[in-house]
């Protein structure tokens, strides 16, 4: 797990208003890109203001604020909690979660849903709770390291805090992830970063189609690349010591 238990003000607003290639958007999507660690995100920069959680799961539970599992009656649970024989069923955990980048993801930890007597389900659902201000998280992004059928497309439905589906063709095939097709299920080159930007707010996100994710990430901005969060900070301290 990695997140920021206070979010000032101030850091909200430099991250919102350094958003200039969402400029005039009320809705974005990511497609799916390769992921091996934090630094592969689009969103790293605020992950590194401290406006973007990052929830890695690593110390086994689903705690960063402001967010829940939303998949009940059916639990979501990290892998070695319901798997702790990980020779029975391999963990896809992204692959710098143990430190180094060897394209190895079994010896870190991911999240999964589970059904009472089941075993693992298909699917994902996370729902968020509005932060100290009342704001729902503008972004949000997850990284799939497993798929159910490679055959099948994943389906995101995405809501926002009018309760809304955003994402209404937010359908990717993950048939390419797995090119030239000599990869298995959970390899980490097939792991892919999906996100999504909602001007109104994001309120719960689901994904069918899917074993394991990993690396939820949500928050209120993105510095521009090449503008620090804090240099953002420092300009708008001195305009109010200015006023």
């Amino acid at each position: 797990m990695n997140q920021n238990l206070s979010i000032p003000r101030f850091f909200c607003v430099a991250g919102v208003l350094s958003l200039g290639v969402l400029k005039g958007a009320t809705f974005r999507m990511w497609e799916p890109t390769p992921y091996r660690s934090e630094l592969d995100s689009p969103f790293y920069q605020g992950i590194q203001g401290g406006i973007i959680f990052l929830e890695d799961f690593e110390d086994g539970v689903l705690n960063t604020p402001f967010v829940k599992d939303g998949a009940a009656p059916n639990m979501g649970i990290n892998f070695r909690t319901f798997f702790p024989d990980r020779d029975r069923s391999p963990i896809a955990s992204v692959d710098g979660d143990d430190g180094v980048l060897d394209f190895e993801g079994s010896r870190g930890d991911s999240w999964v849903t589970v059904g009472i007597g089941t075993g693992r389900l298909e699917y994902f659902e996370f729902e968020f709770d509005p932060n100290e201000e009342g704001q729902y998280p503008l972004f949000v992004g997850i990284v799939v390291t497993e798929v159910s059928d490679t055959s099948q497309d994943v389906e995101f439905g995405v809501y926002g805090e009018s309760g809304s589906n955003l994402a209404g063709s937010a359908e990717f095939d993950p048939g390419p992830w797995f090119d030239p097709g000599e990869l298995l299920r959970g390899d980490v080159e097939t792991h892919r970063f999906i996100g999504f930007y909602a001007e109104e707010g994001i309120r719960r996100i689901w994904a069918n189609n899917t074993l394991q994710v990993d690396h939820l990430q949500y928050g209120y901005g993105i510095p521009e690349p090449g503008v620090g969060i804090f240099s953002v900070l420092s300009a708008l301290l001195l305009l109010v010591r200015r006023r």
